[in-house]
């Protein structure tokens, strides 16, 4: 048996690896036909011993443990081409921004140096322009000055000639004053002119800068193009890589798919040999690990019950959730069950006490309001009697949970419907069958109310849940299973 379960995996196994190298090697291979006729040749001996093993019934909880595993290992199959598919599109966008931020920044920077050159140049031809304009101002002042005091002087002079002692002071003196004034000129002359030239030179090295700036703005502009023109092109092979990545996902998204019918097809072949045996088997208990679903459940090793079970081993046994179902029932439709086990039901008190009498027991409430608040309330040793003592509540055990303990008030009564009351007519009232002490704090199979609302004691209740008996549930689950 154990090799027919390797030979399993290891097939699961060969596929996802199969599928990976052919898509990477050639997206041209026809996957399909070459996955059909590999599929049948290393299916075909374990589906023959699969059908051979139906008939052992000494083999089949090996068998059905088997088949679970099997199941994990296709689910942990379809987890991890998921997860492949979305690493590969985070990368993808991750390069495409890492690109366009780089070029967001190569524009700034250009900006920047533009900005940064034509300011400085503007800012030191102004303050040489502006220093120059100073100085001729400053020059002109003084010449200005030196003409007023040599006509004063000749002023002064002309007005003494009245003697020739005079005038050949007044010539002595004009040609002194001539020579110096001569003198002094050409030196301001020769300063001026040295300054002036100082200041070409000036002007020619900022010149220069400018020149070297702009030549260097120039060869940004050159880079900055360069740049762009790699980024273009390095788009367009993005572009271009996408498109074919793209094409690639698109075969490959059509390979998961075809696989993944093959899987849920393998899975339908799974589950009807599952239930197959089952069938011919049943089981004890609820499985303790495993998918939700519907089992057969043996009853005293001789019939079978189909009964709802959940992936930790808790057989639902009444269910509450939308209203569906009229719980208004007879004796005899509590005795045996009613509505849908997929949807609102009850299992039947009949079933009930063959289980709870056959070992002992654990109970679980799951309730919940219109709110979506969900509380437990769990007891560790349940068991109710036959029919002729009324299906009497035997046996609750130790609480523990959330919701509080209101099953309690209802230990040892019988139970009881409208057509089989008890003498406070209790199930008339509330509208559904249970174990009633005129009343009860908790009335599971009473009227349904959408709004979670009802008359006092009118509704779906379990007093403890909200300390307030107008609050209607919307959701209950009761469970059991063995005790541990």
């Amino acid at each position: 048996m154990n090799s027919v379960v390797l030979v399993f995996i290891l097939t699961i196994s060969a596929l996802d690896r199969l599928s990976v190298i052919d898509a990477e090697n050639s997206l041209q291979e026809n996957l399909e036909t070459k996955c059909r006729g590999y599929c049948f040749s290393v299916f075909k001996p374990a589906l023959d011993r699969l059908v051979l093993v139906t008939s052992k019934a000494d083999n089949n909880d090996e068998l059905n443990e088997q088949l679970v595993r099997m199941s994990g290992t296709v689910n942990e199959l379809k987890s991890q081409l998921k997860s492949a598919k979305i690493t590969y599109r985070e990368e993808l966008i991750k390069l495409k921004n890492d690109l366009i931020n780089e070029n967001e920044q190569l524009k700034i920077k250009y900006d920047k140096v533009n900005q940064l050159a034509i300011a400085e140049c503007q800012i030191k031809i102004n303050d040489l322009i502006s220093a120059k304009d100073k100085e001729l101002n400053e020059k002109n002042a003084q010449i200005k000055s030196k003409d007023e005091q040599i006509i004063d002087n000749n002023d002064k002079i002309n007005s003494m000639a009245e003697t020739n002692k005079l005038k050949e002071l007044l010539v002595l003196k004009d040609k002194e004053i001539s020579e110096n004034q001569i003198k002094s000129k050409d030196e301001q002359i020769a300063h001026l002119s040295k300054e002036i030239s100082d200041n070409n030179d000036k002007i020619n090295t900022l010149t220069e800068t400018v020149t070297s700036l702009q030549s260097q703005l120039k060869d940004a502009k050159n880079q900055l193009k360069i740049s762009e023109n790699i980024l273009n092109i390095t788009n367009k092979e993005i572009n271009d890589k996408s498109e074919q990545l793209q094409s690639e996902l698109s075969i490959k998204k059509s390979e998961v798919k075809d696989l993944s019918a093959q899987i849920l097809a393998k899975d339908d072949q799974i589950s009807d040999l599952n239930h197959q045996i089952l069938k011919h088997i049943g089981l004890e208990n609820c499985p303790k690990s495993g998918p939700s679903g519907i089992y057969p459940i043996k009853l005293n090793g001789k019939m079978f019950l189909e009964a709802p079970c959940n992936s930790t081993g808790w057989l639902i046994i009444q269910r509450r959730q939308d209203g569906s179902e009229n719980f208004a029932r007879s004796w005899s439709e509590y005795k045996n069950g009613f509505g849908n086990i997929t949807g609102e039901f009850f299992i039947g008190l009949e079933n009930l006490h063959k289980l709870t009498n056959s070992r002992t027991f654990e109970l679980s409430f799951k309730l919940g309001n219109v709110k979506g608040d969900f509380k437990y309330a769990l007891y560790d040793n349940f068991k109710i009697g036959n029919e002729a003592g009324g299906y009497r509540l035997q046996s609750i055990g130790t609480y523990s949970g959330t919701a509080g303990d209101s099953l309690r008030y209802n230990l040892n009564v019988m139970f009881h419907t409208f057509d089989r009351d008890d003498s406070c007519k209790c199930a008339q009232a509330h509208s559904g069958g249970w174990w009633y002490r005129c009343c009860s704090a908790c009335p599971l199979n009473g009227e349904f109310h959408k709004n979670g609302k009802s008359r006092a004691y009118m509704g779906i209740n379990w007093h403890s849940f909200h300390n307030d008996v107008t609050t209607s549930l919307t959701f209950v689950e009761m469970m059991i299973r063995p005790k541990l």
